[in-house]
């Protein structure tokens, strides 16, 4: 901990960028809330700030939680992890590896992660 840190002297920084239009009454009314209940706090003081990057983080999240998912789900393979896909033991055409993790991931995963999986695979192939 930094030996200047003084616990009296505490400030709170509120991204101007916080306040877009079209923010619910609601959610409008808990943030003024959460800011009052500090701002009664006598060493505690509010100050606006800007973060000028904001708008970007709902696409940074989305390309890393792809990535995420993509790297996550892999071991699913039904092999050693996750949902088995049956299959019969006297068609030998069955055993083919590509075909079982094929059929156990079109059985097991829905639409939406495997759309992830495809655009999370493409963004950590991406250089």
């Amino acid at each position: 901990m930094n030996e200047n840190f003084n616990p009296r002297q505490i400030r709170i920084g509120v991204p101007q960028e916080f306040y877009p239009n079209g923010l619910s009454s609601d959610n409008l009314a808990a943030w003024n809330k959460a800011l009052d209940v500090f701002s009664r706090q006598s060493h505690v003081k509010i100050v606006p700030i800007s973060l000028p990057n904001a708008p970007y983080t709902m696409s940074c999240y989305s390309v890393l939680t792809s990535c995420e998912v993509a790297s996550n789900f892999a071991r699913f393979d039904g092999l050693k992890y996750g949902y088995h896909t049956k299959f019969d033991i006297d068609n030998v055409e069955e055993y083919d590896l590509k075909k079982i993790l094929t059929k156990t991931r079109n059985e097991s995963l829905g639409n939406i992660v495997k759309s992830r999986i495809v655009s999370g695979n493409y963004f950590l192939l991406k250089r």
